[in-house]
C-alpha cells in the first residue's frame, strides 16, 4: 500500500512507513466483535441490559437490584462537608463508552466529581464534561440542586452515583480556600481525561476518529493531551511527534489511576450519615443516591497514595492484577 500524501510533517514523522493493524480473531471473529459492541451505545433498554451482560462478562460485575426509592433527595442536609462523587453510566453513548472504559482500564465507575460548600453552608458540584450554551463539553461549578436535577430528570445514560465520603484526618487538612480558588480558576474551561488504553490502538482509533469528527476530537482528547504535556493547540499527530521529541511514550501520556482506590475516604461505617444505606440490607462503606443497582468499587479505600502511581501497572481483564506499588 501506498500513501501519496500525508495530512502534515508530524504525521509523517509519527509513522514513517506505515503501521499495519493484524485482525487476529480473522474478519468473521472481528466482526461478530463489533456486533456486540454494537447494542452498548443505543439509547435502549436493550442497550442497557446489553451494558450489563458485557461488563458481567467480561469483568465479572455483579448488578444486584436495590430497594426502592433509588434517588435520595435530601443529601444537601446532611454535614461532612467535602466529598466525592462517583458514577457509573450504562446506558446510551456515554454508557457505551464508560462501559469500554471499564472493561480495559479494569476501573468500575467511570466518571468523577468533588462536592464542595462554600462559606454560606450552599452546596456546589465541580465535574467536567459538563455541556455549556455552545455545547462545548467544559468544566463546570454547579450548584447542588441544578446538577441533581440534571442527574435525575435529564440524564438518559441511566447514572448509578455513589458519594465517597473524606476520612476525617484528611478532611482536618483539606484547605476549602484552596480549593474554591482552583474550582473558580477552572470554571468554564475545557475537561475530560481519555482512559488508558494500548497506545497503538489508541492512536489507531483516535488518528481515525480525528478525520471523521474532528470538533469531537479536539473536545474529547486534544485540550486533555496538550493539559497533560502543558502545551497548547497540539492537534493529535503534534502531540504524538511532541511525546516522541520528551522520549516518553503515548501510553505514558495516558496513564491515569482510579481516584476510589486511594486511602483518603471515610473507613469507620458509623461516621457516615444516618440516611446512608437505611433502606439496604446491604451496607455499602459509600453512599449510593442514585439508580437501581448497586454500585461495586473493589478496592475502595485501601492504597495509601505515593509518587507516580500506576505508571507502570499492567492489567488484563477479568482480573486486572496489580502488583504492589506499580
Amino acid at each position: 500500500m501506498e500513501f501519496s500524501e500525508w495530512e502534515g510533517k508530524a504525521e509523517y514523522e509519527y509513522v514513517k512507513q506505515a503501521e499495519r493493524c493484524f485482525m487476529e480473531a480473522g474478519m468473521v471473529g472481528t466482526l461478530r466483535a463489533l456486533w456486540d459492541v454494537f447494542p452498548l451505545f443505543t439509547n435502549t433498554g436493550w442497550g442497557e441490559n446489553s451494558n450489563i451482560a458485557f461488563l458481567e462478562k467480561h469483568m465479572g460485575a455483579n448488578f444486584y437490584a436495590r430497594p426502592q426509592p433509588w434517588g435520595y433527595k435530601h443529601y444537601h442536609r446532611c454535614n461532612p462537608l467535602w466529598r466525592h462523587a462517583s458514577y457509573s453510566k450504562i446506558r446510551g453513548p456515554w454508557g457505551g463508552f464508560e462501559t469500554m472504559e471499564k472493561w480495559v482500564s479494569g476501573a468500575y465507575a467511570g466518571h468523577t466529581a468533588v462536592c464542595l460548600r462554600d462559606s454560606d453552608g450552599k452546596l456546589w458540584v465541580g465535574e467536567s464534561g459538563n455541556e455549556n450554551e455552545k455545547g462545548e463539553d467544559v468544566i463546570a461549578v454547579l450548584p447542588w440542586e441544578e446538577w441533581w436535577e440534571f442527574e435525575q430528570t435529564k440524564d438518559d445514560a441511566n447514572p448509578h452515583i455513589a458519594l465517597l465520603p473524606l476520612h476525617p484526618d484528611y478532611r482536618a487538612k483539606f484547605n476549602v480556600t484552596a480549593a474554591w480558588e482552583y474550582a473558580r480558576s477552572m470554571d468554564g474551561k475545557p475537561g475530560n481525561y481519555p482512559p488508558p488504553l494500548d497506545a497503538h490502538l489508541v492512536a489507531s482509533v483516535m488518528t481515525v476518529w480525528s478525520k471523521m469528527q474532528p470538533d469531537y476530537a479536539a473536545n474529547m482528547w486534544n485540550e486533555a493531551l496538550n493539559k497533560r504535556l502543558g502545551t497548547e493547540g497540539l492537534d493529535l499527530p503534534d502531540v504524538l511527534l511532541e511525546v516522541e521529541k520528551r522520549g516518553s511514550s503515548f501510553d505514558e501520556l495516558l496513564a491515569i489511576k482510579d481516584a476510589y482506590m486511594l486511602k483518603f475516604f471515610e473507613n469507620n461505617a458509623s461516621r457516615l450519615p444516618t440516611w446512608c444505606n437505611d433502606n439496604d440490607d446491604v451496607k455499602l462503606p459509600y453512599c449510593q443516591i442514585l439508580e437501581k443497582y448497586r454500585m461495586e468499587l473493589p478496592d475502595y479505600n485501601p492504597m495509601e497514595p505515593y509518587p507516580h502511581m500506576n505508571d507502570h501497572c499492567p492489567s488484563l481483564p477479568p482480573k486486572y492484577h496489580r502488583p504492589k506499588n506499580c
